[in-house]
């Protein structure tokens, strides 16, 4: 009598031939009759007409020493079925998407197991089953492993994308970012930094740091501020209120510089040999007086702070503490954490080190630009001090100094293109001047700004 859960019919193959060397039986009458009988196309019919009865192995459970023997078959619903040869009864049906084998197809004894380890082991000596298996489970394997890397490859270039996505979009983000950032805090962030860069420039072994406060020199260099639309304060944190809205002439600032970038601004002239300028958060800027000997006009000097005015209004240096220290910054802000900025003891360090992106200086030249334009300006200057930084960069003799003599462009990339940027703004508003420019200070003013470190020294 056939077992019920089984489909073939078991008593007319119990007295088949075993299976020969190529793992198939000899094809009977009594196996004719029962595939006969047993034609329904079920999920759980055994591919008999292929394979026979089976093959044999040994069948450990991953709990017992002792194997069982077992006979395997392959089902049409894509599974192995491994089941006893004596009583037919099936132990078990294993997916094919859950074997693998322990190790390679064609070891001697083959051992196939599940992906998910139970212990369990079907050994397989019989060479016919041996080809069996192989031929089976081989091009469901390499199916699988294809599958894998096209996923693989798939989850790669997803997260390439979200990388290229959160590039491109960068700005928006740390946008959004510093927004978050108080303004008052940020001012703190400026103050604390601005002292540490200003002993980097100073380069003192003594730590003094020498900021050059002459009278007529700070009078030249508020007028020069305002001139570029964007009003000069010493002391940051003190200025209260709106920004003036009309220059030392009683006129009104160019239209470039109004609204938002008409607020004030701090500039701090630093007794440093090293030519530099640069923006810190918190609407700070530094000058040192090797740039002012270095200029060899005041419109040179304007469009080094219009750039630097450029980098203020769109607070590119707020993204860079950003960019340096994470969102963990954010968090620290927003919860008010009061020990931040003794966190932060490297915070100047770290804005020397982490340099504007392209994307900012490019954005900071044309945003200067536009301000010596609305202010009457001619920007070609800028690009003159550019070349001759780049000359002298090129010439430099390396003579032992501890600096070298031109480090303005140091942390400023793309050099070439900047200029030629610059020149081609300039060239096109050229065509739409209705007067020559004016200039930028007069005669008096620009000897006082250059002697303003002199004078205060003096004082």
């Amino acid at each position: 009598m056939a077992n019920s859960n089984d489909p073939l019919n078991w008593d007319a193959l119990r007295s088949a031939p075993p299976a020969g060397p190529g793992g198939t039986a000899a094809a009977t009458g009594a196996q004719a009759e029962a595939h006969q009988n047993n034609s329904s196309s079920g999920p759980d019919r055994l591919n008999s007409d292929n394979y026979g009865p089976g093959h044999p192995a040994l069948y450990y459970d991953g709990k017992s020493a002792k194997g069982r023997r077992v006979r395997f078959e392959a089902q049409l619903s894509d599974a192995l079925r491994i089941y006893d040869p004596e009583d037919r009864t099936v132990h078990l049906d294993w997916p094919a998407a859950e074997i693998i084998p322990s190790g390679a197809l064609d070891d001697f004894p083959l051992q196939l197991r599940r992906k998910k380890d139970t212990g369990e082991r079907l050994v397989i000596e019989d060479p016919g089953g041996r080809h069996f298996a192989g031929a089976w489970l081989g091009p469901r394997l390499a199916k699988q492993r294809r599958r894998k890397i096209r996923n693989w490859l798939m989850a790669v270039g997803a997260a390439w994308a979200f990388v290229a996505l959160i590039w491109l979009n960068m700005n928006a983000v740390m946008n959004v970012l510093v927004g978050l950032v108080p303004e008052s805090w940020e001012h703190e962030l400026g103050r604390d930094s601005k002292e540490q860069i200003a002993r980097i420039l100073t380069f003192n072994p003594t730590g003094e740091i020498a900021w050059c406060t002459g009278a007529g020199g700070t009078a030249a260099l508020e007028r020069l501020s305002e001139r570029l639309g964007m009003p000069m304060t010493v002391d940051i944190d003190a200025a209260t209120g709106p920004a003036a809205q009309t220059d030392a002439e009683g006129q009104a600032p160019p239209p470039a510089a109004r609204g938002e970038d008409a607020r004030p601004v701090e500039i701090a002239v630093l007794d440093s040999k090293i030519i530099n300028a640069f923006a810190l958060p918190g609407r700070h800027i530094v000058v040192t007086s090797a740039m002012l000997e270095a200029a060899e006009s005041p419109e040179e000097l304007a469009g080094v702070l219009a750039h630097e005015m450029g980098h203020v209004t769109e607070r590119h240096s707020t993204k860079r503490v950003l960019r340096a220290y994470g969102l963990e910054l954010v968090f620290q802000l927003a919860a008010g954490q009061g020990d931040l900025f003794n966190a932060m003891g490297g915070l100047g360090y770290t804005l020397v080190q982490n340099k504007f992106s392209r994307a900012d200086e490019a954005q900071a030249d044309r945003l200067g630009v536009e301000r010596m334009l609305a202010a009457g300006l001619d920007p070609r200057p800028l690009a003159d001090l550019f070349e001759r930084i780049r000359a002298e960069e090129r010439d430099e003799s390396g003579d032992g100094a501890a600096f070298p003599a031109w480090e303005y462009l140091s942390d400023h990339p793309s050099f070439d293109s900047r200029i030629a940027e610059i020149r081609d703004l300039a060239a096109a508003a050229e065509k739409e001047r209705l007067a020559p420019p004016a200039p930028a200070l007069s005669a008096q003013d620009w000897a006082d700004l250059q002697n303003i470190c002199a004078e205060s020294a003096a004082e």
